[in-house]
């Protein structure tokens, strides 16, 4: 397999495990894509814009069609299963 095909898959693998864990953990309540982003660029070096909103809105979706996230609106809230 191309080396440069396993590092992407493993970058938003991560990516895709800290916006979930960033809706699971800190937005129980729901949040809008710019939160998350905003909330995940604290942690991120200056200017790297690593978690834009559009990267983030893309990891929502692929979290939804996995059954972990829903959408209302325009926010976004973890599925909690009992």
């Amino acid at each position: 397999m191309n080396p440069i095909v396993v590092i992407t898959d493993k970058v938003m693998s991560m990516m895709k495990a800290t916006v979930y864990m960033a809706v699971r953990f800190t937005y129980a309540a729901g949040a809008t894509t710019s939160d998350i982003a905003a909330f995940l660029a604290q942690w991120t070096p200056n200017g790297a814009e690593t978690y834009h909103a559009s990267v983030v809105e893309r990891v929502l979706v692929d979290l939804q069609h996995d059954g972990l996230v829903y959408r209302v609106d325009d926010s976004w809230y973890p599925v909690i299963s009992s």
